[in-house]
């Protein structure tokens, strides 16, 4: 099976909004959310040593960097037979190291703002809830996150926006969680989450309660959720521990999204099943890849330290997608 190139093009009425152009509606899809944040407008520059640091935390290096590389393998690489990418929010806050280092980022005007997030998180479900019960059976959900995330409560691991503790709201966070529940009634039963982010706490959080915020509406009753579903959620780390990047852009991506991306194009140590002439990249191996290659990472940089890759919702050793 052939499929037509994949034209993106940006939807003037929703900001952040990338349309396949050679996408049929009403056909089986790939709807993606990719969200990378380094500049936080309310956080200080790393290197500013006389600058308080609110709860530990400064702006990023190459969050916005990473999520644009895995835009760029959306667009470019990722390949369903019959599911092609559709439609693709992007909401990157690049620095000006960033904007220096790649010009691409003129091209993504949309800053991952709580409001912004909201909206497009909002227009993406319910874009995934206009769609056909047949073609849902072939579509497929992709969310990516790069930046900052808090893990204060056990089950609530936060992203944190691009504005956050605007006005000193703590809570203006989207919950890793809520989007998880938020999808369990649709008929699109791949659903694929990976997300970049610590997930520590702070001890001048103690005693604050942040989940999040709701963006989405979710089920009931367990009745009202799709019992077909696959919703794997790869975390760049495990409950309590950091996920680490590097500190410029020339140096690479985060480490998590570097892994990630070298698996989904296939890298040689990856595991790919082997079925009438394809290579599928599958889940469980991609998982074991991605947490070899952050290890070996750090490693090669000499860093005594731990970033274990953890996987969690719902899994199968499900195709994330396909080697040309």
């Amino acid at each position: 099976m052939t499929s037509l190139p994949v034209e993106l093009a940006p939807e003037g009425s929703q900001p952040g909004l990338w349309v396949n152009r050679n996408w049929q509606p009403g056909t089986a899809g790939i709807f993606a959310v990719v969200i990378g944040v380094s500049d936080y407008e309310h956080l200080p520059d790393p290197n500013d040593e006389n600058v308080r640091k609110p709860y530990g935390l400064t702006k990023l290096a190459v969050s916005a960097l990473t999520a644009l590389r895995i835009f760029e393998w959306l667009r470019n690489e990722c390949f369903i037979p019959g599911c092609p990418l559709a439609k693709c929010w992007a909401l990157l806050s690049p620095t000006l190291a960033e904007r220096q280092f790649d010009p691409q980022f003129a091209e993504h005007t949309t800053f991952p703002t709580f409001a912004n997030c909201q909206n497009a998180l909002r227009s993406w479900h319910r874009e995934l809830e206009s769609v056909s019960p047949e073609a849902a059976k072939e579509s497929r959900t992709f969310f990516f996150f790069s930046g900052h995330g808090l893990q204060v409560l056990d089950d609530h691991h936060v992203v944190l926006p691009s504005d956050w503790l605007e006005n000193g709201i703590k809570n203006d966070a989207v919950s890793v969680q809520n989007l998880w529940l938020g999808l369990a009634g649709l008929y699109v039963s791949r659903q694929f989450f990976f997300i970049d982010a610590c997930r520590g706490d702070h001890d001048a959080l103690c005693g604050s309660k942040i989940a999040g915020q709701r963006v989405l509406d979710e089920p009931l009753l367990v009745r009202g959720t799709n019992p077909e579903r696959v919703a794997p959620i790869l975390h760049a780390t495990s409950a309590g521990q950091s996920a680490w990047q590097n500190e410029q852009p020339a140096k690479g991506l985060s480490l998590f999204g570097h892994a990630l991306r070298e698996g989904l194009c296939g890298a040689p140590q990856l595991q790919v099943e082997h079925t009438q002439g394809r290579k599928f990249v599958k889940l469980y191996p991609l998982q074991v890849f991605v947490e070899d290659n952050v290890r070996s990472q750090l490693d090669a940089a000499n860093f005594k330290l731990i970033q274990p890759v953890r996987l969690g919702g719902s899994t199968r050793n499900e195709t994330v997608t396909v080697l040309r």
